[in-house]
């Protein structure tokens, strides 16, 4: 029960920063700066390959692991997003993983 809670959380997160991310990039205009500044956490996207890659491969156990590592990147890193995207992550791979 406390797994299907979980999933149930990270879909929910899941769909909200969807949300966000639609409306923030349709409404809200950031200056040339900003957007600046914020280009190092484009290039992070690679954080999450690892797990992505063993979701795939349906190495769950594996896939764990490397979530975990890479949510605790993005913790370090006050990156938000990356934070969102490694919980979905790891809420998959619990959801898969027997």
């Amino acid at each position: 029960m406390k797994l299907f809670n979980f999933v149930k959380t990270i879909a929910f997160v899941s769909c909200l920063m969807l949300l966000l991310e639609s409306l923030s990039s349709s409404i809200l205009v950031q200056p040339v700066s900003a957007k600046i500044s914020n280009s190092s956490s484009e290039d992070t996207d690679g954080i999450l390959n690892p797990c992505r890659e063993h979701l795939q491969a349906k190495q769950y156990e594996a896939a764990l692991e490397s979530c975990r590592q890479a949510l605790d990147i993005y913790q370090k890193m006050k990156n938000k997003l990356g934070e969102a995207k490694a919980l979905i992550n790891l809420g998959n791979a619990y959801f898969f993983f027997k």
